[in-house]
């Protein structure tokens, strides 16, 4: 028999006498403070309607069989339903470190949970072994109640199960205030119900978690496309070796994949959805919708076991590229757009081209991006259909020209990326940011940020000054309002002469410091502004406002603004 028959199960049966496991091929936990409200919020109504609540289902393919004392477990690799599982589990560590210090029922109850929790009295064996915990984030927290400092969370998966540590100890926190501890274990293992399946062959498993995920449920694409390659390798391949070889191979790409989007936040549907984008071969007037993607690549791999290892490889490319842009924070003001995320992603992953050429591809991209979604203040839904097909030209190599392939030499590369901004022309565009409030009325913060980034680039360059990169780190990681200095202040002080309200948030007016420049610096007098100012002495643009001007009026404002602005059309023309 292939799978068992399918059993509802309470929370407490589905622990008992089982180990579970999420292999290294499976997300890593990516569960946020909104889903984990929602579970908290589900656990609150069941005690008000007293009623038993319906979880999910959980999928799981049977490995082995461990004795561990007089006791026989069950080992199951979570297939479906691991970020529940994973939430739960750390809701029940939390509820048993707050009954250790109850009253003897309460922990009475510690001590069960204990045991059910952590297997060994050496703590080797624990209820749930996660993937990618290289930091022991989860194990440390199951074991000894131990959770990591921030500066220690080097991955978001591992600032996720932090984050779920400290949530869960505080709803069972205000739980127990409210209504005593004993009642939330009660609900918990007692109300709580799911749908166990177990299956013994793993090419059941993909056609059990696309037909269970197949009714509108909140999936992600990614996880939906591996199901279906995965699947693809048993449907259409009958020699159980070339399967097993093959299914090696594959889930060490898909380690590899989930290992590099639980580095930093990226979007599964992104990944393929550009993937598929550019191995298409018809000239697109938009980015493939996530559902058109997985049905691009089911055609593409068809019933080729290669194809399916040479697509997961691609995605596998696809989601390192866009890790090294969404790890870039400097550039966020020009990669918000999704389709300019696109064209940098098929200038990077062109393998023919030196690195040398793709940093000057990069600094057109970059301009013309800017331009034109920055200082122009174009949105997501401008120049879509014309960065797709320059995405899909550069990285087929060749241009499809009344529905003949034409070869695209890197110079017309070059020409086709200057000309995506051609209608936006510098010295036009940048005159709208004249006179204007930046700041608040046009929301212009990320911008502003990047634009004087840029200067102060272009100044240490004029300088010959390399500025610290772990300062401009310091200043991104801050936040904007931290970071974006008004040099006459929001709230001014009675120092200050009084302006019209219109120029406190102009271009001119306006700089970047660190957050502590920024606190000290407020809303005191001009010149105790600069003492502030020349106490960041790497900040070169800080370093010219000290040494040019005297006073800081109208009259000032505008001829630095005027400076800015000869200094941008120069910079993005």
């Amino acid at each position: 028999m292939n799978f068992t028959r399918p059993e509802l199960l309470s929370l407490y049966d589905l622990l008992t006498n089982r180990l579970f496991q999420i292999p290294d091929y499976q997300r890593t936990y990516s569960w946020r403070k909104k889903q984990r409200r929602d579970l908290f919020n589900d656990i609150i109504k069941i005690r008000e309607k007293d009623k038993e609540h319906f979880m999910a289902t959980l999928v799981c393919l049977s490995k082995n069989k461990r004795q561990i004392g007089g006791s026989r477990f069950d080992v199951l690799d979570i297939v479906d339903g691991q970020q529940r599982i994973t939430s739960l589990i750390i809701l029940l560590k939390s509820l048993c470190f707050m009954l250790e210090s109850g009253n003897k029922e309460e922990k009475d109850i510690a001590d069960d949970l204990k045991k059910l929790l952590v297997k060994e009295k050496d703590e080797t064996i624990i209820l749930l072994q996660t993937n990618h915990d290289t930091s022991n984030v989860f194990s440390e927290y199951l074991r000894n109640n131990s959770k990591p400092s921030i500066s220690d969370l080097s991955i978001e998966a591992e600032r996720n199960l932090s984050d779920a540590f400290s949530e869960s100890e505080i709803f069972v926190k205000s739980w127990g205030e409210k209504w005593g501890l004993s009642s939330l274990y009660q609900i918990i293992m007692d109300k709580l119900k799911f749908i166990l399946h177990i299956i013994e062959d793993e090419g059941i498993v993909y056609t059990v978690f696309e037909v269970l995920n197949s009714r509108g449920l909140d999936v992600d694409w990614l996880d939906k496309c591996k199901s279906l390659l995965l699947g693809i390798v048993y449907e259409v391949t009958e020699d159980k070796s070339t399967i097993n070889s093959t299914m090696i191979e594959l889930h060490t790409i898909w380690s590899n994949i989930y290992r590099t989007i639980g580095l930093n936040e990226i979007h599964g549907d992104e990944i393929i959805r550009f993937a598929a984008t550019l191995l298409n071969q018809n000239n697109l007037s938009k980015s493939l919708s996530a559902q058109e993607s997985l049905d691009f690549i089911r055609t593409y791999c068809g019933d080729k076991p290669r194809k399916v290892v040479y697509v997961s490889n691609w995605l596998l490319k696809v989601s390192k590229e866009l890790l090294i842009i969404r790890q870039n924070p400097f550039l966020d003001a020009v990669t918000k757009i999704s389709h300019v995320r696109l064209l940098k992603l098929a200038i990077e992953l062109r393998e023919d081209f030196s690195e040398d050429e793709k940093k000057e591809l990069r600094i057109i991209w970059e301009k013309v991006s800017f331009r034109i979604f920055g200082i122009a203040g174009k949105d997501s839904r401008s120049k879509v259909g014309e960065y797709v097909k320059l995405s899909q030209n550069i990285f087929r190599k060749q241009q499809i020209i009344n529905e003949q392939k034409i070869a695209f030499p890197k110079d017309d590369i070059k020409r086709a990326i200057k000309n995506l901004g051609s209608e936006f022309e510098i010295s036009e565009i940048i005159r709208e940011i004249k006179d204007k409030d930046l700041y608040e009325a046009n929301n212009w913060k990320d911008e502003l940020r990047y634009f004087f980034y840029k200067y102060e680039t272009y100044l240490n360059a004029k300088k010959g000054y390399n500025f610290p990169e772990i300062v401009w780190i310091h200043i991104w990681k801050s936040s904007l309002n931290q970071t974006i200095e008004h040099i006459y202040p929001q709230s001014p002080s009675s120092n200050w002469q009084k302006l019209p309200p219109n120029n406190i948030h102009r271009l001119g007016n306006l700089t970047i410091v660190t957050p502590e420049i920024n606190s000290e610096a407020y809303n005191k007098s001009f010149i105790n502004k600069k003492v502030a100012y020349r106490k960041e002495n790497r900040l070169l643009s800080l370093q010219k406002i000290v040494e040019e001007y005297d006073e800081w009026d109208i009259k000032n404002i505008e001829r630095r603004e005027e400076e800015l602005i000869n200094w941008a059309i120069a910079e993005w023309g």
